[in-house]
């Protein structure tokens, strides 16, 4: 992830560390799952081919096809129980087919308002007319108007203004402005001597961040006056300035094709702004989804009603029954010693573990034996010591396999351990005998999405639906599942796939082919430091949205807070997702980087953070550079005093509480260690990687390769830290 959060961490916390932490109420009433056979059928419809009809129909942007799909599966399936886990996507499809055959492509108006005189949304070429620089369309900022619509290559800007105003303020106009790269052109008409001011000239100037450069300079000519008519032409790398018909000042400049145009100074006076040009590709694109987005949201609160286009049975679901609490105990605790006890072990299923630690301390000694190594299965769990909290476990379950609470715990630790084998065994068991717990569905499920099979998660989760068994942490899964095999709403979609991965997004069938070409590219150099990895079952689904909002909706349904981030790596999914900035200088450093979390997690589930996003910076690049031109970025983190030892056993939380310091030190450690001529010190690299692809945890890693060398890598790596800061 770019560069915060912890996908993997989040998934576990809201799908299995729920059951460590929460008592859940949700019982189980069995019932019988079946389609209600239709009268008068040749052939019993098949519900899997249905939703897949809907789906392709919606994909393909066939809406009145795709409409037609979705009430035939109503009218099929009326009645069918297994409805219920399915109701989130059929009503989607019946949404959004409905919707675009209401709502068309968007016009000219629609974009760019009143101002628009011209719009072709094939060749993105416009015409907009503004009596003043405000309003609709413009943003007033730091004392600047900015025109909203960034251009694309040549255009014609034709105003009224002063060149300067009765407060001496200078006007000035920016072109090809780029505010991601805090830079443009300068065009400044000149002023002549009779305005009571003295005669400045005409001038063109690149600008690029605080540095400076003169294109074009020239005196005003003989005539001239500084209030009227101005125009600023763009046409391949040449800028012109003119006024009546003669060139004020000329200029040539290739560095920057694509921006936005905005008014400095002399605001009040500019007036009647004339522009002709071409919409730059990617903002159209943001523009039109942006469009659709709220025409969407419109059609929904004027248009839309469930009640009148989905069935009532459906929309009301299964009866829900009540569930036992996992407040349990194993049968050796005698009934009149339980009540003393649920207060402590209340504390565990309600995430105080640390309270609930000390509070084992103080319990009356001895204690039934199947309690006490349950007790201390469930400490040891909450100490996050897997293999421990699976011996105390197994014990309970040897004497006692149709106590339920043990099963689910012991099927946690396994998991936690990447003992994914163990932990379906756990909960397959607990599924025949403890069937009422919320826990067991959705542990099964979530390792189902692990194993790639997102119709296995899917059918598990109908499964629990139907027999109604409801709880958050299914409801979190069913919206993750469901994103996992339909994607992001979008309006419309792109595709592209090669050998290892399937790109799709709102923007267009380029991006989908330059992102798939990269991440395809970069697989020989993640290889070449982590192994070639075998060709995955399934391919790695990519989503590339057009703008950050549509990105942070996406995260906004699947649960996670991804404000600060440009791209993140979704391991339950196994799908990348990213969003695209006008400014694409930094989208490709963003593509290597979560390609490589995808890459990696073929290898090995829950990589240590400072490994996982050492590496992946590593392979990004862009921030490491940027950081070696600037000496004082390089002595914050020698500041930092953050020791390798801390770095390099800090769980996801303790990493990302840090972030940017973080973030930064494991690239730098990462290189350290692959570029060292140190004998102690080489290899360490790949000795850890083989460690953990063996299966040791993050501690056990560490004690294994870097405990013998801590010492000296400390003194080590700080000294190069601090050398590079001097800029050596």
């Amino acid at each position: 992830m770019r560069p915060r959060a912890s996908a993997l961490a989040v998934a576990f916390e809201i799908a299995l560390g729920v059951a460590l932490r929460v008592a859940l109420r949700v019982a189980l009433g069995i019932a019988l799952i079946g389609a209600a056979p239709l009268a008068n059928a040749q052939e019993t419809p098949d519900l899997d081919a249905s939703l897949a009809t809907c789906q392709a129909h919606v994909e393909n942007e066939k809406w009145a096809e795709g409409e037609a799909a979705v009430r035939k599966l109503l009218v099929d399936f009326d009645e069918d129980k297994r409805l219920y886990g399915y109701l989130e996507e059929i009503e989607e499809d019946l949404k959004l087919c409905l919707f675009r055959q209401a709502v068309s492509k968007p016009s000219g108006e629609d974009l760019f308002g009143v101002a628009h005189k011209r719009f072709d949304l094939r060749s993105r070429a416009v015409t907009l007319r503004y009596s003043r620089p405000s309003g609709r369309g413009w943003e007033q900022a730091d004392g600047m108007a900015i025109l909203s619509t960034r251009l694309d290559g040549a255009f014609t800007l034709e105003f009224d203004a002063d060149a300067v105003d009765r407060d001496g303020a200078r006007l000035s106009v920016l072109v090809c402005y780029d505010i991601e790269r805090d830079g443009g052109y300068v065009v400044s008409p000149g002023i002549e001597r009779s305005s009571g001011y003295m005669s400045m000239a005409s001038t063109i100037r690149r600008v690029s961040g605080e540095d400076m450069k003169e294109l074009g300079s020239k005196p005003p000519p003989r005539g001239y006056k500084s209030e009227g008519g101005f125009v600023v032409v763009r046409s391949g790398a040449s800028l012109t300035l003119k006024a009546g018909g003669k060139t004020l000042a000329k200029g040539s400049d290739g560095r920057f094709k694509s921006g936005y145009i905005a008014f400095v100074g002399a605001l009040k006076s500019v007036r009647n702004v004339r522009l002709k040009g071409k919409v730059d590709k990617h903002h159209l694109r943001t523009m039109v989804g942006e469009f659709l987005g709220d025409a969407l949201a419109e059609w929904e609160d004027q248009s839309w009603d469930r009640t009148q286009e989905l069935p009532a049975w459906l929309l009301d679901g299964p009866a829900e029954h009540q569930h036992p609490s996992l407040l349990q105990w194993p049968r050796d605790l005698p009934r009149h010693g339980r009540p003393a006890l649920n207060g402590v072990l209340g504390k565990f299923l309600n995430g105080d573990e640390l309270g609930f630690v000390a509070s084992l301390r103080t319990l009356p000694s001895p204690l039934p034996t199947l309690t006490s190594h349950y007790l201390a299965g469930l400490a040891a769990a909450a100490m996050r010591q897997y293999r421990k909290a699976e011996t105390n476990l197994t014990r309970v379950i040897d004497e006692d396999p149709e106590f339920g609470p043990a099963r689910i715990f012991r099927g946690l630790a396994r998991f936690s351990r990447r003992d994914h084998d163990g932990a379906r065994e756990d909960l397959e068991a607990a599924l025949k005998t403890s069937p009422e717990y919320p826990q067991v569905h959705s542990g099964l499920a979530l390792l189902r999405l692990f194993a790639h099979d997102v119709d296995g998660a899917q059918q598990i989760l109908v499964d629990a639906t139907a027999q109604g068994i409801r709880d958050e942490s299914l409801d979190v899964l069913r919206a993750w599942v469901h994103r996992a095999r339909r994607g992001p709403t979008w309006t419309r979609r792109f595709e592209h796939e090669t050998d290892h991965y399937v790109v799709r997004s709102d923007h267009g069938k380029k991006l989908c082919y330059d992102v798939a070409t990269s991440l395809e590219s970069m697989r020989k150099r993640y290889a070449r430091h982590m192994g070639e990895a075998q060709a995955p079952g399934e391919k790695a689904r990519v989503y590339v949205f057009s703008d950050r909002l549509g990105y942070l909706e996406y995260a906004g349904d699947l649960g996670l807070d991804l404000e600060m981030t440009s791209g993140v790596y979704l391991p339950v999914l196994r799908e990348l997702a990213l969003w695209v900035p006008a400014d694409r200088t930094d989208f490709d450093s963003t593509v290597r980087h979560e390609g490589f979390h995808q890459y990696l997690h073929q290898f090995v589930e829950g990589a240590p953070h400072w490994f996982n996003e050492g590496w992946a910076e590593v392979f990004g690049d862009t921030r490491y550079l940027e950081r070696r031109k600037r000496p004082a970025a390089m002595q914050l983190l020698v500041r930092s005093r953050r020791s390798v030892r801390d770095l390099l056993l800090a769980d996801p939380a303790e990493f990302m509480s840090e972030a940017p310091t973080n973030y930064a030190l494991a690239d730098e450690l990462v290189r350290f260690l692959r570029d060292t001529k140190d004998k102690d010190f080489k290899g360490l690299l790949v000795a850890y990687r083989d460690a953990l692809y063996a299966g040791a945890s993050r501690q056990e890693a560490f004690d294994e390769v870097f405990e013998p060398h801590i010492r000296r890598l400390e003194t080590e790596f700080q000294a190069a830290l601090a050398a590079a800061a001097r800029g050596r």
